[in-house]
């Protein structure tokens, strides 16, 4: 599961808290950019909410940001790393509940807008992973505790997987490894 000289078990949900907070807390990540979302467990209905949460902390989102705030960030921040994102601006604000003044976004069906909304992801975490290593933590619902697991993609988007795994490990950027 994580990268060292040692061999651990991970027997346990406990276990696998500590690893992880100690892994994200090593000097290993020093100029990673490590992102953080609890998961939803699996029979439940699929929710937005890891990803939104996922998003406001890469966004620097706070509780009491007002929709302005909301789009100068989300604007200014994927603006700043890279204008060829632009068109994903539209399903990244309708995810995080900012008013969307796109009348193409506005025409499409649920089923196209959730397309959208996933590319408009995957292609922000893969450009940004592109810019500096990238770690994404899904977690269990307290965030990076209970069966929290690192995830990690590479620039080119082939799911390289995170340090310590084998190659045969890869399998996607959104791809949980077990632990």
């Amino acid at each position: 599961m994580i990268y060292t000289r040692r061999r651990w078990s991970t027997t346990g949900s406990e276990t696998r808290e500590r690893l992880v907070y100690e892994f994200v807390h090593s000097h290993r990540l020093q100029g990673w950019l490590v992102l953080e979302a609890a998961s939803v467990s699996y029979g439940k209905a699929t929710s937005y909410l890891p990803v939104i949460a996922l998003l406001k902390g890469y966004f620097k989102i706070q509780d009491r940001d007002d929709l302005r705030e909301i789009r100068a960030k989300v604007t200014g921040t994927l603006l700043t790393l890279d204008r060829a994102l632009e068109p994903t601006l539209p399903a990244l604000l309708a995810l995080l509940d900012a008013s969307v003044d796109d009348a193409g976004w506005q025409r499409l069906d649920p089923g196209q807008r959730r397309q959208r909304i996933l590319d408009a992801v995957k292609q922000l975490l893969l450009r940004e992973a592109r810019e500096q290593p990238l770690l994404l933590i899904a977690g269990g619902d307290e965030g990076a505790g209970r069966g929290a697991r690192p995830v990690s993609a590479d620039a080119t988007g082939s799911g390289a997987p995170g340090p310590g795994h084998s190659p045969g490990d890869a399998g996607g950027a959104h791809r949980s490894t077990s632990p």
